[in-house]
């Protein structure tokens, strides 16, 4: 069976990414500027393991949309020349 770290990816983002930095914090002592460098060290990790898995699958690629907001608001062109350059392929 797997384990529950698995099975369900927001669990593991908690126990592997999250929980560690904050450790016994309460969450009324976790600033907005403690979350803020949380996620820029995450930004500039990049996504070592999505990479490998788009390196090694047949045609796969992975790419970034620079200044792409939340579901790539405000740079919906540039997703869609993405997505048909790939189904071009």
């Amino acid at each position: 069976m797997p384990s529950r770290l698995t099975v369900n990816p927001t669990v593991r983002i908690l126990h592997r990414g999250i929980m560690p930095v904050f450790r016994n914090r309460l969450m009324a002592e976790i600033s907005p500027e403690d979350l803020r460098s949380l996620c820029a060290k995450v930004k500039a990790r990049g996504a070592p393991a999505r990479q490998r898995v788009a390196a090694s699958t047949p045609g796969g690629a992975q790419v970034t949309i620079g200044g792409a907001g939340h579901f790539y608001a405000s740079r919906e062109a540039q997703l869609i020349d993405v997505v048909a350059k790939f189904a071009a392929r």
